[in-house]
């Protein structure tokens, strides 16, 4: 049963948890200042290359500005209508009543995958990162746990979802 609860207070936004952010800015800050330290090393010597202080001035530094405006830009909206997931480079979602089910990935990282019923829809997979309270277990309680009926190679690893 998917319908929209009567209770009002919708949307329900769920940030990342603290220690999720506290990692997102560390590995900013040491990617900063790698690039900062590989910048000043590689790009003020006379036998610097441009394409290694482009690549060093680009690429550090651009990861550390994705590690900090992740944690701040990212969110899980649930409304009457949708549920969103949305990040830095764009924003995803799924209708309420195209929800099937979900499923549960567990080994290498935690995600919540919700199943579309329409195989036309993308399903939604959102990691276990945000502090959802309980409007969200209500809700995700309604869905059926879909089980792992057969392994899938997810970044070089079987999973069965056990």
């Amino acid at each position: 049963m998917n319908t929209p609860d009567a209770e009002p207070g919708f949307p329900s936004v769920y940030k990342m948890t603290w220690w999720a952010r506290l990692i997102y800015f560390l590995i900013a800050a040491a990617f900063l200042f790698i690039g900062y330290k590989l910048i000043e090393q590689y790009c003020s010597a006379p036998w610097g290359k441009l394409e290694v202080c482009l690549l060093f001035a680009v690429g550090a530094p651009g990861i550390g500005k994705f590690c900090i405006l992740n944690p701040i830009l990212s969110r899980v909206v649930l409304d009457r209508d949708s549920v969103t997931l949305t990040g830095v480079f764009g924003r995803r979602s799924l209708p309420r009543a195209a929800v099937a089910g979900y499923k549960i990935l567990k080994d290498d990282g935690h995600y919540i995958i919700l199943i579309s019923a329409d195989p036309k829809m993308r399903n939604l997979s959102i990691p276990q990162i945000y502090r959802f309270d309980r409007r969200w277990d209500a809700w995700i309680s309604t869905l059926e746990l879909i089980p792992w009926k057969r392994k899938i190679h997810f970044f070089g690893s079987d999973y069965s979802g056990k």
